[in-house]
This record gives structure tokens, C-alpha cells and sequence, in this order.
């Protein structure tokens, strides 16, 4: 629905193995790739999987310059926020651009345990320092992935879709990756929500 709402995205593509998936794309009038069942698993990259359906779109007839990878795990996401990658692709002659979010956990104050043995993460790191005098850090959230497609061609054999010159968005508010399925039911409240409100 974001994606739609985008003018500057000219054509959406769902790849998924999955054939209820399939069928909810289809009957939202997008267009789908299947994925082989090798780029499917646990392990799958996601950048052969982006790379094969680039591969299948060109093999159409499809001339492709720029390429935004929307996470169904993190659906939090806001127009602005893909258009603001899609500028930075466009106008900053970036290879690649990403969203971000600043860690809740500095990385001054994260632990290790090797050999059951506690040392901090980082050789010198000082995890009692108060909040404000630790190290900022940021993380990856999943929101908004764009990359041109000279991209995918030069650096083919790097397992990160994050090449070249790379550049960022930093997003200032609540983003939730989902991995469990207490992120689930957190987002599909926050979204139910949200509908209310418009």
C-alpha cells in the first residue's frame, strides 16, 4: 500500500515462494516472482534472491536503474522514508542507500561471554559511564533498502546489498523489526491504530 503511494516507484514485485502469498499479491494487482526453492531457505541471501528477480524482469524486456527492497518484517514504514532513499539514489550519486535507527543499546555497554567467561564486547569499553557518555550506535531497521542496479553488476560478489558509495537516512522514531511473535502482535496493534486515526 506504501509502495502505491510512491510516485516515483513505476513497478512492485513480490518474490516469495509462498503460494498464499501468491495469491493475496495477485488479487492486490501486483505483480509476482517466484523464487526458486534455494533462495528460500534460512541461509538465502537476500541478494540472490533480489538478483534473480532482477535477472527474470530484464528477461521480460524490463530496463531497471534503481532498486528498493521493502522488508514485509518491518512494515512501520512511511512514504517519506522511502522517498527520502529514492533522493539519495537519485541526487547524491549513491551506490546504495539504507534506513536507519539509533540502537536503545549503546555499544559500550554490551557484553561477551566466551568459555563462560564475562568480558565487554569491546576491548576498553566502560559499561558503567551514565547513558549520555556512552557511544552512540546505529542499526539497521529494515524499513528502506535502495540500490542502483550498476550496483548489482560491479559488485556482484559481495554478500551485502550495502556497496560502493553508501549513504543513509536516519529515521527518528519508533521502528520495530519483526523477528518474534510478541513484534507481531506489537505492530498489528500500532497499525490498527493507525487506521483508526485516518
Amino acid at each position: 500500500d506504501i509502495a502505491k503511494e510512491v510516485p516515483d516507484i513505476s513497478k512492485i514485485i513480490i518474490s516469495t515462494d509462498d503460494n498464499d502469498i501468491i495469491d493475496l499479491s495477485i488479487s492486490l494487482g501486483v505483480d509476482v516472482i517466484k523464487r526458486p526453492a534455494e533462495l528460500s531457505t534460512d541461509s538465502s541471501l537476500v541478494k540472490d534472491a533480489i538478483q534473480y528477480t532482477v535477472k527474470k524482469l530484464e528477461e521480460e524486456g524490463n530496463v531497471i536503474k534503481y532498486i528498493l527492497l521493502l522488508e514485509p518484517t518491518s512494515p512501520l514504514r512511511k512514504v517519506e522514508d522511502i522517498q527520502k532513499v529514492i533522493d539519495k539514489l537519485k541526487h547524491n550519486e549513491n551506490d546504495s542507500v539504507a534506513t536507519f535507527s539509533k540502537s536503545c543499546i549503546s555499544p559500550g555497554r554490551l557484553w561477551k561471554i566466551d568459555n563462560n567467561k564475562l568480558s565487554t564486547f569491546f576491548k576498553g569499553s566502560n559499561p558503567w559511564l551514565p547513558r549520555q557518555q556512552q557511544p552512540d550506535a546505529y542499526e539497521l531497521n529494515g524499513l528502506v533498502y535502495g540500490f542502483t542496479r550498476e550496483s548489482l553488476i560491479k559488485y556482484k560478489n559481495e554478500d551485502s546489498i550495502l556497496v560502493g558509495n553508501i549513504d543513509y537516512v536516519i529515521v527518528d522514531r519508533q521502528v520495530i523489526d519483526i523477528d518474534t511473535m510478541m513484534d507481531f502482535l506489537i505492530v498489528e496493534k500500532i497499525m490498527e491504530k493507525q487506521n483508526e486515526k485516518a
